[in-house]
C-alpha cells in the first residue's frame, strides 16, 4: 500500500506465501499455486543504434511466471536454469541492444549469460530481461522480499472477495489490482495522450481514404460519359444506369 509502482513496492516473503496458498488461487497439474513473486530492477545498457546508455527493466521471476502469465513463449534458445547467472531477453530488447543467445552482460560485477529470447504477444514484457529471482535478489541486494506478486485465480468472479480479504488483512499491507487495470494506471496521462493521438491520426487517414475513393470513382464515371450518353439515348433510365454502375463496383470490390 502507498506504492505507485513496482519499483517503490515491497512485499515480505511471508506475505507472498500467505496470499499464494489461498484457496481462490488456481493450481497447476501438480497442485502448486499459480503464483509468481517478482522483483523489478533498472539497469543501463548501450543501444546498438547510437551506443548510448538507456534504462532497461530487469525482472526477477521463477519459471512459474511463464505459466502464470500464459502468453510468454521462448522463441529461441531455452529458459534460464534456476540457481544460475542466466537470463532470457524480450524480443524487442534483444533487437535494440544486440543481445543474442550466447552473449553475456555484466551486471553487479557478475557475467549473466543470455540463453533465450521470448515474446509476449507484443506486450511491454518484450522490452524486459528476465532472470531467476533467487539469484537476482542477492546480486542486487533485494533479499528482504519481493516487489510484486502475480496470481492467477481459479475463478475470476472471486476477485472482488479476494481483494477485500487481502487488503483488509493488517498483516499484509498490500493493494490488489487486476493486471490490465494496473498497467492502465501506470500509463496514466501518457496513455490517454497516445490514444487520443491515435484516434486523431485514424480520423485524418479515414477522411483521406474516403476522399481518394470519391476522386477515383468520379474519374472513372467521367471517363465513361459517352457510354452513359449512349445508354440514355437507347432509353435506359437514370436509375437503371446508376444501379448498373453500383452493381459493377460492388462486383469488382468483391473480387
Amino acid at each position: 500500500k502507498g506504492a505507485d509502482g513496482e519499483m517503490t513496492s515491497g512485499i515480505p516473503r511471508s506475505g507472498t506465501n500467505l496470499m499464494s496458498v489461498d484457496s481462490r488461487v488456481a493450481r497447476d497439474a501438480k497442485g502448486q499455486p499459480m503464483a509468481s513473486p517478482e522483483i523489478l530492477i533498472v539497469a543501463n545498457l548501450k543501444r546498438i543504434t547510437d551506443n548510448q546508455e538507456t534504462n532497461v527493466a530487469l525482472r526477477g521471476v521463477t519459471l512459474k511466471a511463464m505459466e502464470v502469465r500464459g502468453d510468454i513463449k521462448i522463441t529461441r534458445g531455452r529458459a534460464f536454469q534456476p540457481g544460475l547467472y542466466e537470463m532470457i531477453v524480450g524480443e524487442r530488447t534483444a533487437e535494440r541492444y544486440g543481445l543474442e543467445i550466447g552473449k553475456s552482460i555484466k551486471l553487479q560485477r557478475k557475467d549473466w549469460q543470455i540463453v533465450g529470447i521470448f515474446t509476449s504477444n507484443g506486450s511491454a514484457f518484450e522490452s524486459e530481461i528476465w532472470g531467476d529471482v533467487d539469484v537476482m535478489g542477492p546480486a542486487f541486494d533485494r533479499q528482504g522480499g519481493y516487489q510484486a506478486l502475480v496470481l492467477r485465480l481459479a475463478d475470476v468472479s472471486s476477485f472482488d472477495a479476494f481483494k477485500k480479504s487481502v487488503e483488509g488483512n493488517p498483516q499484509l499491507q498490500v493493494t490488489m489490482r487486476q493486471e490490465r487495470a494496473f498497467y492502465d494506471e501506470q500509463a496514466g496521462p501518457v496513455g490517454t495522450a497516445l490514444t487520443t493521438l491515435a484516434w486523431f491520426v485514424s480520423l485524418i487517414m479515414a477522411i483521406g481514404a474516403v476522399t481518394g475513393a470519391m476522386n477515383t470513382m468520379f474519374a472513372i464515371v467521367s471517363s465513361r460519359t459517352r457510354e452513359i450518353g449512349t445508354l440514355r439515348a437507347l432509353g435506359f433510365s437514370r436509375l437503371a444506369i446508376l444501379t448498373s454502375f453500383v452493381l459493377e463496383s460492388a462486383f469488382l470490390a468483391l473480387i
